[in-house]
Formats: structure tokens, sequence, C-alpha cells
């Protein structure tokens, strides 16, 4: 049977909006992230479990309006910030990437 299963489900009240990582050289994803008004949590799925987890460099303090792998095992979130709206996490540092001042 082709389409979407569920295995299994989290009731979070308040989520807008959620994106799939891959961390630690993992192939398939393995970290949630997960936006909420004034935060960021992140899941990370291991096995049958699910635990909150922290990724050097991300920043959780604020909402995340976009997040994604990209090349060379790096991550790229876009954040709510005030002084600045693009940044990626680069192997545990935060890199400025432009945006508002």
């Amino acid at each position: 049977m082709a389409g979407i299963q569920e295995h299994a489900s989290i009731d979070m009240a308040g989520v807008k909006g959620l994106w799939p990582l891959r961390f630690e050289g993992s192939e398939t994803d393995n970290v949630l992230v997960l936006a909420f008004v004034g935060e960021t949590r992140l899941l990370r799925l291991a096995g049958e479990e699910v635990e909150e987890t922290e990724i050097s460099g991300f920043k959780c303090d604020e909402r995340t309006l976009y997040c994604s792998n990209v090349n060379n095992n790096q991550i790229l979130q876009v954040d709510s910030g005030t002084k600045t709206d693009r940044k990626s996490v680069v192997e545990g540092k935060r890199v400025d990437l432009g945006g508002r001042r």
C-alpha cells in the first residue's frame, strides 16, 4: 500500500512550523524542528524514542521561519531575529548571511 503511514503522534499545541533534518551523518531524517511563536524546539528520533535535544549553534530562543539541510552536513536556519534574519549553522557555529539591520 502506497502513501503516508503514521508511526507515531505527539500532541503539541501552538506549532507554527515543522521541518525534518538529517543530523550527525544520518542517512535519514532524525531530528524534527518545531517552531512556536517565541521559541524553537528540537526533537531527536532515536529508534522508537523521541527526546528533546540541542544542536550547537542552533538558535532556539526565537521562532524558526525556515530550516533545512544544505551541502556538506550544514543546516540552514532562518529565524525571526531582529538584527539579522538569515543564519546558517556550520559545524556548530552561526554564520551571518546578511539581512535586516
